[in-house]
């Protein structure tokens, strides 16, 4: 009778609405005369209380949703997830048998290990998580002594174990106990619902680790699986998609993580009630999503009924409850509203460590938050002591790679910067970007393109801010400017080096299959650039589904990504520092690294943009020069403004040298060989047309080497001694006939003019190869086609002149195609607003084209195709055209146009226009160039030479300063 009675007392302590009215009949026991009292027994009470008890569990029982338990779900602020739901009718019959007049004793033992496991759920739902884990254990012990094991309950507790562990922070438990309950249910049992379950469980348990490759696989594995079983309309799967989307959330895919989001609500209306708790959390999900996406008023909405509903379920001592006060507070912050913020993060702190303890990974979350409001109030001192507990906890809890650690290491890094502790600063910052290049490294190889471009964007400001930070330093430590160019090579140009990477692994590995997968890669690739030229209607009509062709693209390239790392030790070398670049250098050489810097006051970014140009050389290794041009805004736009009209007349005018480089003199006196490698506004800049006010240019006194990256030198200078001319082999094309097949009844307007002077151009060059036992193939005319361009097969050297664009901005709501391109896929893709024109192009350019999928030639070769040219061998590649190095501008990563585009697929070096080039002098660079290349097989000196002859002849930087040649 005691052991019933302690039962009912211990779940009516978790069942809050059932306690009050047991105390109500104890109050009312109380107030009864001794006659009366004699009248009610302890039996009364226990039936009062089974019956209040059976009540409140039936109710509960249609107010909870009914997916598994097993399935956890996980909250966008990457705490955890507290209050685990489903199932209540299971957990009502094992419970109400507890309550029945039967004995606990009569049980099976595989009936009392299920019945220990149902009141584990009960205590794990109700936040009693000690409770909750003496009652699994119990169960498991029981199916382990009475080798029951393995079955679905044993694998069940097994679980349940570790999503405890998961919540309580003892992830490395966590991670032990449900890969056994992955491995029991999917080698032992067959169980296939409950493998679902444990492949999302790992899924979120990785995500929280900071393994997000394996989270991602685990993910998607967990989202066919659940198909399979449950179908796509249940719960289970919302919940999948719900984590899925979290984790794109993470690595910085918003667009992604909202589609999944909304998706997964779509699903849950309908078969989940709006206040229950797994609903509450999708949306609260999407509320973080729309906090980060700057939608703040829709956000608070979400957050405060969702701290409603918690009220009223939970009351205000739960970690969820504590969760969404974390939430609303971050919220509060970025509006401004900082008197709710410090009230809201108290209320969640003392919630976690009332619940959790002090060496809890989420309440150490909960004081970085505090930390990062009192250091943006300016109180260091609260903030240090703050920020030092979290750390502990932290290195202790999730290992010092963890994200949330490093982010905690960095705020301390702040906090020094703010304080003025140069050195402390400096050295944790060290620490700081180093962890951020290891999680570069860990990560990427198993991203597409796309996915490494997003999670890029949520690392890049750490190392902008950091040369914020050095900006400041360099006077009190002057070696700062070490680092700062050592992390600005490790990380430029980043997304252009693991694409090239992970090419030449594939291509290089000898496998056969590999690079046939490859190869399938590249067409479906193509298969999508054409794609993107038919409107929604053809697409709907052709019965093309693109977002999922763009999913499947990606898809693949993410397999060959991870793939190659199996070939990475043949390729992969070690990093390269600016002391080994220095050694490099011959006397008079130097290295120029240009680093575009929003300045930022300590936590907060600023509007200010300054330059930095770090000047490398064999005496300055340990110490680059640093030069720092104050005003970025004015460089980016009224001078650029002003550069930009200058070049496009044949006249004089302002000398632009003081303004972009006259303060990097006295650095660069003695070098008359710079490596440069440009930044921002300096890529739509030739340095070698800044003029003096004496009427001399750059030109004139330096020999300029563009480098995508001074990390590059040493490679360059390895193929400059292997020798230019291993492979004679030339493609030129010139003169198209862009009117081909033009139905002039259909002109809207003028079509383009043709360029008689580049089949002049062509044949010049082709001669000249042909006379140093060049094999040439030339299409001209008719034959000058996109399509021919498409077949080429890594020749050394391929030289088109044709006319090329790029469309900088689009109006607002275009309803006609962009150079072939649905105007909606051109504004979210600059590749796809520039590129090169060729045979047939005047019909798609205005509009009058043979529609439909299959159709290959339109005469436009945007950038996107272009990435996927067989360039890889080629050494050179010529575009002998208007404006071919425009492109948008990405700090960091250089220009994406053609440029980047041909660099991807393989070619080595680029000659590229930033400006209309007048058509009779160009021919004449080029052959000057042609000739002296050919005749001393160095073309860098040969560009230059062909340069300074042009400039002899035609003065103004109009004619000869608009081709530049940039190395990779």
């Amino acid at each position: 009778m005691k052991t019933r009675i302690f039962l009912i007392l211990l779940l009516t302590g978790i069942l809050s609405p059932v306690r009050g009215q047991i105390k109500n009949l104890l109050k009312k026991v109380k107030e009864e005369t001794v006659d009366q009292i004699s009248n009610i027994t302890t039996e009364d009470v226990l039936n009062k209380g089974k019956e209040l008890t059976v009540a409140y569990l039936t109710r509960a029982r249609n107010e909870y949703d009914q997916t598994d338990f097993n399935y956890a779900v996980s909250f966008s602020d990457n705490t955890g997830f507290f209050e685990s739901e489903e199932k209540y009718h299971r957990l009502q019959k094992g419970l109400l048998y507890v309550l029945s007049p039967e004995s606990l004793e009569e049980r099976t033992d595989e009936q009392r290990a299920a019945d220990y496991n149902d009141v584990g759920e009960v205590l794990y739902a109700s936040g009693k998580f000690r409770s909750a884990e003496l009652s699994f254990l119990a169960a498991r012990t029981i199916y382990k002594l009475s080798e029951l094991e393995p079955c679905k309950g044993a694998a069940l507790t097994t679980s349940n174990l570790g999503l405890l562990y998961h919540t309580t922070g003892r992830l490395s438990k966590a991670e032990e106990f449900t890969l056994d309950a992955l491995k029991m249910r999917r080698d032992q049992l067959g169980d296939i619902d409950g493998y679902g379950a444990s492949l999302n469980n790992m899924g979120v348990l990785y995500k929280d680790l900071g393994k997000y490759a394996e989270a991602e696989e685990y993910l998607n594995r967990a989202l066919e699986v659940t198909r399979e079983t449950k179908g796509s309309q249940g719960s289970a799967y919302a919940i999948v998609l719900n984590n899925l989307a979290i984790l794109y959330q993470v690595t910085g895919k918003y667009e992604d993580a909202e589609k999944l989001l909304l998706q997964a609500l779509s699903i849950a209306s309908d078969d989940m009630k709006e206040k229950s708790p797994n609903y509450v959390r999708l949306k609260v999900n999407l509320a973080l999503l729309y906090q980060l996406q700057e939608r703040y008023e829709e956000a608070e909405e979400i957050y405060l009924d969702a701290i409603r509903t918690k009220q009223n379920r939970l009351g205000t001592r739960h970690p969820d409850y504590a969760v969404l006060l974390q939430n609303l507070a971050s919220l509060y912050h970025l509006t401004g509203r900082y008197d709710l913020v410090e009230e809201n993060l108290n209320k969640a702190i003392q919630i976690y460590k009332r619940k959790f303890g002090e060496q809890h990974h989420v309440y150490a979350g909960a004081l970085y938050d505090m930390a990062r409001y009192r250091l943006f109030r300016g109180e260091t001192k609260k903030a240090r002591s703050l920020l030092e507990q979290a750390r502990e906890v932290q290195r202790e809890k999730l290992g010092v790679h963890h994200p949330a650690c490093v982010n905690t290491l960095e705020t301390m890094a702040i906090l020094e910067w703010q304080e003025e502790n140069w050195n402390a600063s400096a050295e944790n910052y060290r620490q700081v970007m180093d962890e951020y290049l290891y999680q570069i490294h860990t990560y990427f190889p198993a991203m597409s393109e796309y996915d490494k471009s997003r999670f890029w964007a949520t690392i890049q400001p750490k190392f902008i801010r950091f040369h914020s930070f050095a900006l400041d330093a360099s006077e009190e430590i002057p070696g700062i400017t070490y680092d700062m160019y050592r992390y600005h090579i490790a990380t430029k140009a980043l997304l252009l080096s693991s694409t090239s990477k992970v090419k030449k692994r594939i291509l290089e590995s000898g496998d056969e299959t590999l690079v046939g997968k490859y190869r399938e890669w590249l067409d479906l690739k193509e298969y999508l650039s054409k794609l993107y030229t038919l409107s929604k209607e053809e697409l709907e009509a052709d019965r093309i589904n693109l977002d999922s062709l763009e999913q499947v693209t990606n898809t693949r390239e993410k397999e060959l990504s991870q793939v190659s790392e199996l070939f990475a030790g043949a390729y992969t070398q070690k990093e390269v520092t600016p002391s080994d670049i220095a050694l490099r250098l011959s006397p008079g050489e130097a290295c120029v690294e240009f680093i575009r810097i929003n300045r930022y006051c300590y936590l907060e970014p600023d509007t200010t943009v300054v330059y930095a140009a770090l000047v490398l050389d064999r005496n300055n290794y340990r110490q680059p020069g640093m030069v720092v041009f104050p005003d970025g805004n004015e460089l980016e736009t009224s001078a650029a403004l002003r550069y930009r009209r200058l070049m496009q007349t044949a006249r004089a005018g302002e000398p632009f040298y003081n303004i972009y480089w006259r303060d990097l003199e006295d650095f660069t006196r003695k070098a008359g060989t710079l490596y440069v490698s440009l930044d921002g506004v300096y890529n739509q800049i030739n340095l070698k047309t800044l003029q003096k006010e004496d009427g001399s240019y750059l030109i004139d006194e330096k020999n300029l080497v563009y480098l995508t990256n001074t990390r590059d030198l040493p490679a360059l200078k390895d193929r400059l001694e292997a020798g230019t001319f291993q492979r004679k082999h030339a493609f030129l094309a010139g003169n198209p006939f862009y009117a081909k097949g033009f139905d002039w009844n259909r002109m809207v307007t003028m079509p383009l003019p043709e360029l008689p002077g580049t089949q002049e151009e062509v044949d010049r060059i082709n001669e000249l190869l042909l006379q140093q036992r060049w094999n040439t193939r030339v299409i001209t005319g008719e034959e000058a086609t996109e399509e021919a361009v498409k077949q080429v097969s890594s020749p050394a050297l391929l030289h088109i002149a044709t006319h090329g664009f790029f469309l900088e901005d689009l109006p607002d709501g275009r309803q006609e195609k962009v150079f072939g391109i649905e105007p909606m896929k051109a504004a979210e893709n600059p590749l796809l607003r520039s590129g090169l024109l060729f045979t047939g192009a005047d019909n798609t350019l205005q509009h009058i084209e043979t529609t439909g999928s299959n159709r290959k030639d339109d005469g436009v070769l945007n950038a996107f195709e272009a990435m996927i040219l067989d360039l890889d061998q080629t050494g050179l590649v010529v575009l002998s055209a208007c404006e071919t190095g425009l492109g948008e501008i990405v700090n960091g990563e250089g220009v994406y146009g053609l440029q980047r585009a041909l660099q991807i697929a393989g070619a080595s070096a680029v000659v590229i226009s930033l400006w209309q080039v007048s058509d009779e002098v160009t021919q004449e660079l080029m052959t000057r160039f042609y000739r002296y290349w050919l005749d001393s097989g160095d073309k860098l000196r040969a560009f230059e030479k062909a340069q300074l002859e042009i400039k002899q002849k035609y003065p103004a930087p109009f004619y000869w300063g608009a081709f530049v040649m940039v190395n990779s």
